[in-house]
């Protein structure tokens, strides 16, 4: 009983040391991106370096102010260092459009390279796949650029585009 009580306090122990250093380690961030679906997009970022979530809001301004040219989304990404002044940055993001009666959905697999611009900004860029898909029978909404659109069928595309970003990190 005394070997299971002090594995338990050993574990708590470490457990707490643990989330003690993941909370030094937190990542805020606030950025400002583009992408082939949404030229202006803000998101939050919260977590830790090794894994945070975003909530993103999006605007395409092609076809003027209408609600259907807003997006809304959130994610998972990570950052691994290269060096001191580069990472590698994987996220995985899924958005909500309203584009009519019907909605279309996007999940986007984005792999970026970043570089640090000094202690709280940072740079990132790289190739973004996007499944783009519709609940009904309304037109998909096409990017305004890409380096390739495969469809699968009537309701969804495929899409390779490209990301790029600016991020404040607090």
């Amino acid at each position: 009983m005394k070997k299971m009580l002090a594995a338990l306090v050993l574990l708590a122990v470490c457990t707490g040391t643990g989330f003690a250093q993941e909370a030094r380690k937190s990542y805020y961030a606030l950025e400002l991106s583009a992408s082939e679906y949404f030229f202006i997009n803000i998101g939050v970022k919260l977590g830790s370096e090794k894994v945070y979530g975003n909530i993103i809001a999006s605007y395409d301004p092609r076809e003027g102010y209408s609600p259907q040219n807003f997006g809304i989304g959130a994610g998972i990404g990570t950052i691994r260092p290269i060096t001191a002044f580069l990472f590698f940055n994987p996220e995985f993001n899924a958005f909500l459009m309203n584009t009519g009666p019907n909605n279309q959905s996007l999940m986007c697999v984005i792999t970026s390279l970043g570089c640090n611009l000094g202690k709280n900004l940072s740079l990132t860029a790289g190739p973004e796949l996007a499944w783009s898909w519709n609940y009904g029978s309304d037109p998909l909404r096409k990017p305004a650029y890409s380096l390739a659109i495969w469809n699968i069928d009537n309701g969804s595309d495929l899409v390779l585009g490209a990301r790029a970003s600016l991020r404040y990190r607090f």
